[in-house]
């Protein structure tokens, strides 16, 4: 198998398919002595996560304050035992 750690690329081509270097790219980083975190898309990281959701995950306002809608509140579907003796 032929990888090139400078660009990142594996004959397989699962890195440039998931972002992920494969197991011949981190035997090569092992062999090395390179990370392999520094191969990964930055899609996978937290940081990223944390920076694309900040301005929409808000907390939520306690039932007090939602809005009154003057219709009846929506209850569960009612419940039904299936038929049967209970699975353990």
């Amino acid at each position: 198998m032929v990888v090139d750690l400078g660009i990142s690329s594996c004959m397989c081509n699962m890195s440039s398919m998931t972002g992920i270097p494969c197991e011949h790219a981190v035997a090569c980083m092992a062999y090395k002595n390179v990370d392999p975190e520094d191969f990964v898309h930055p899609f996978f990281f937290v940081q990223l996560w944390r920076k694309t959701y900040e301005p929409y995950v808000r907390p939520i306002n306690l039932s007090e304050f939602w809005h009154k809608t003057g219709l009846p509140d929506i209850d569960p579907p009612p419940f039904k035992r299936p038929a049967g003796r209970p699975k353990k």
